[in-house]
């Protein structure tokens, strides 16, 4: 991949991997590329990296707070509680559910072959 800054938080980066080579707009304030991915995933693409990398700054600083390991460690800072076992589970008056009975159809089976496209 190619860059060339537009502005001091803008740039272009020329992606050679597609033919013919792609260029997208990366703008490192507003936090957005061309291909959308950042905007959707809010991971930077390969092309944010690279103008991030050319702008001497680190992922770390564009990443959202909830990818930070922090952010991971707090999710587990609350006690589960397990989940008892069927032995603890209250009797209940209903029914047992069976599954529904299978009627066999009468007669030779429905042929489930696609026939191929004909050039007409």
């Amino acid at each position: 991949m190619s860059m060339t800054r537009i502005a001091k938080w803008i740039a272009q980066v020329k992606n050679k991997s597609y033919y013919p080579a792609r260029r997208f707009i990366v703008d490192l304030v507003s936090r957005s590329c061309n291909c959308g991915h950042w905007e959707l995933s809010g991971l930077p693409c390969a092309h944010v990296m690279a103008a991030i990398s050319h702008a001497r700054h680190t992922a770390k600083e564009y990443l959202p707070k909830y990818f930070t390991k922090q952010a991971y460690l707090n999710t587990y800072v609350v006690m589960f509680k397990p989940i008892p076992d069927k032995v603890t589970w209250d009797r209940c008056d209903r029914p047992k559910l069976s599954p529904p009975e299978i009627t066999k159809k009468i007669g030779r089976p429905k042929n489930s072959r696609k026939r191929a496209a004909t050039g007409q």
